[in-house]
């Protein structure tokens, strides 16, 4: 035997607080990654700025183009990232 809600009842379902953990938890991971991507992005640019004569001991070295590769790829990388994000949010946006 069933038991119906009323209409005035404003209890939840655990199906609807799982779906609403699983929501938080996916915004919070989200967030922590765009932020980590801008982070790489923002060291990517200011990378060729901060490079000082002893270039030649930094991973990638000897070579400046070396040392520019490996400090600036994750940047790249993330942009990349932050880019499909952005083009997958607005294709679920449009419907």
């Amino acid at each position: 035997m069933r038991c119906r809600r009323r209409s005035g009842d404003r209890g939840s379902s655990n199906r609807d607080e799982g779906i609403t953990m699983r929501t938080s938890i996916r915004r919070i991971a989200t967030v922590a990654l765009v932020v980590f991507c801008l982070y790489l992005v923002g060291r990517a640019v200011a990378e060729p700025f901060t490079i000082g004569d002893d270039y030649r001991l930094d991973w990638g070295g000897p070579s400046m183009v070396g040392v520019l590769v490996v400090h600036m790829l994750p940047g790249v990388a993330s942009l990349l990232i932050l880019g499909w994000m952005v083009r997958r949010r607005a294709r679920s946006w449009r419907g």
